[in-house]
């Protein structure tokens, strides 16, 4: 391919919202190598830098749903020197006809030394970079199972906690004395957030039995176990039967909480017990309203990148990452994760398109329902689909099994005629006259409105034929802009990962109508030849495995 090279491009500003304008119009097809010196200074890779050795095999140019995902080239350069502008991490952006299709960085340089030397740089997108560090956090947590006996940390004054105090942590927790026993000392439950985390305020609803009237019950906080009382709050005698919903919050954000009832020197005449029926932890005071979790999902997102991700790859503007809609009852991490991992847990509850784009700007938002791109009869491509009839992943029920906040069993059943129906449509499985149910087991806690969401994610996801395979298109005009008419470079559905792509030369099985829409899942371009190969995906086959990486996430709550 012959190329030619403007090394004024180098004064422009990769980051810019929309560099190289002065650039555009050039012949189809023509790449540009930007690579970033340690100094911070962009250069042409082949014009500022061993001149004249420029990138060859530029392919396998890849985007996939979370952005610029993989590119590689070759330089025929001397592999024995040491070339700064090629060291691993260096910044890459990939341009095709002077507009930005990929970034990223270098991840390895593997080198071929014989008679014809060529060094192959292999790049990885800035997706990469939410998995370079790990965080933990505990943001909301109601998992009651996870109180302890506080008699059970080595660090406890068994002087002060009693063997006669009884600790019960099944279908809650219950601090119980027994009757005609002398009464002395304390009974006490505790909670670490872990090292990673703290509790800023706590809520609680609570119910007793034969509660004296000299009973005391405090709500302490502290950074240590044995510190535990740095912070303290009474919340005064309690009726015997009485319920009750109470909250406090702390000056400090505590590691350390606990509830602990004094008997002040009394026999009871009646077994007495203090029950905690419900008990919320939030990391920050924003997160709960009364006793109910008030987090979305874009606070999450925001936040594991603003602790785990460098502002200079990944752009701190998070302009387009939109509000979330559920209120996600329980978010607590058992052990450090990466960003990412962390984000598809949080997508869990939302089902969103998520990505770092060319720019490094972070994008989370509704998935699209109007396509981006179309194609047709007129295209040059040619289509496997894999999904031909399929009816597999269509169901008409689904039951969510899941273990509540208390440590009881929690069953939740959700069917297609809860959801809305755009289409006005039943499935096809509806229409045939028999039901096909999908049970998702769940490993880890859930409360009944989040069962119910992700059973209504699942079905909505799980109401249509599905339309998936791979399609190859060559050439500028193969895939047109659906609204002026005008065709698209093969190169810019680069950027349309998670978008939606119309087939105007088949007809949607569920509707009827002319037409069928797919899931752009992911892209490969080669700029020689100017073919892009594209992966559909318009289904939610990977359901399971995304409540699975849920689970790595939530699903190890241990008290420490």
């Amino acid at each position: 391919m012959s190329q030619t090279w403007d090394v004024t491009l180098i004064e422009a500003d990769p980051d810019a919202p929309d560099p190289y304008v002065e650039a555009r119009g050039a012949p189809g097809g023509e790449v540009t190598v930007h690579l970033k010196a340690l100094d911070g200074t962009w250069e042409v890779c082949g014009a500022d830098r061993a001149r004249g050795v420029w990138p060859e095999n530029v392919k396998g140019i890849r985007a996939d749903g979370w952005g610029s995902k993989t590119a590689g080239f070759d330089l025929r350069r001397d592999p024995k020197a040491i070339w700064p502008d090629i060291g691993a991490f260096t910044p890459v952006q990939i341009d095709i006809d002077g507009i930005p299709r990929w970034s990223g960085r270098v991840a390895q340089t593997p080198v071929r030394d014989d008679l014809d030397s060529v060094i192959s740089v292999q790049c990885e997108g800035w997706q990469a970079h939410l998995d370079d560090d790990v965080y933990e956090r505990w943001y909301v947590h109601t998992r009651l199972s996870d109180w302890k006996d506080a008699r059970s940390h080595l660090s406890a004054d068994l002087a002060a906690l009693r063997s006669a105090w009884q600790v019960d942590t099944s279908g809650g927790v219950k601090i119980s004395f027994p009757s005609g026993v002398p009464a002395d000392g304390s009974g006490m439950v505790y909670l670490d957030a872990g090292p990673g985390s703290t509790i800023k305020q706590i809520g609680w609803t609570a119910s007793s039995s034969a509660w004296a009237a000299n009973n005391s019950l405090y709500v302490l906080g502290g950074s240590t176990f044995a510190g535990l009382g740095a912070e303290s709050y009474n919340p005064g005698s309690i009726g015997a039967g009485t319920s009750y919903t109470d909250s406090f919050t702390f000056s400090t954000p505590r590691r350390f909480v606990a509830f602990r009832i004094d008997s002040n020197g009394h026999t009871p005449a009646a077994d007495e017990w203090f029950k905690l029926e419900q008990i919320v932890c939030v990391r920050e005071s924003a997160y709960l309203s009364g006793l109910s979790s008030v987090l979305k999902a874009d606070v999450i997102v925001k936040h594991a990148l603003s602790v785990a991700t460098d502002d200079e790859i990944i752009d701190a503007d998070t302009s387009l990452i939109e509000a979330g809609t559920f209120n996600i009852p329980e978010f607590a991490m058992g052990e450090p994760r990466t960003p990412r991992q962390v984000w598809e847990a949080a997508d869990a509850f939302e089902d969103r398109v998520r990505k770092i784009d060319v720019h490094r700007r972070p994008v989370y938002k509704a998935k699209p329902t109007v396509p981006v791109a179309e194609v047709g009869a007129w295209s040059a491509m040619s289509f496997e689909d894999a999904s031909a009839n399929d009816g597999s992943e269509i169901y008409e029920r689904v039951i969510v099994k899941a273990t509540a906040p208390d440590g009881t069993p929690l069953r939740v059943e959700r069917a297609q005629s809860q959801q809305p129906n755009p289409f006005g449509i039943s499935t096809r499985i509806g229409r045939r006259g028999f039901q096909r149910t999908k049970v998702l087991d769940v490993s880890f806690a859930l409360t009944t409105s989040a069962a119910e969401q992700l059973g209504d994610l699942f079905l909505r996801a799980h109401a249509r034929t599905p339309f998936k395979g791979t399609v190859k298109l060559t050439g500028r005009g193969a895939a047109r802009d659906p609204k002026t008419g005008t065709p698209l470079p093969v190169d810019a559905l680069l950027e349309m990962t998670g978008e939606m792509i119309r087939f105007m030369d088949r007809v949607d099985p569920d509707t009827g109508a002319v037409g069928r829409d797919a899931r752009i899942a992911e892209v490969s371009v080669d700029p020689d030849t100017e073919e892009a190969t594209v992966t559909l995906d318009n289904s939610r086959a990977g359901f399971d495995a995304l409540l699975a990486r849920l689970d790595v996430v939530l699903g190890q709550n241990q008290s420490r």
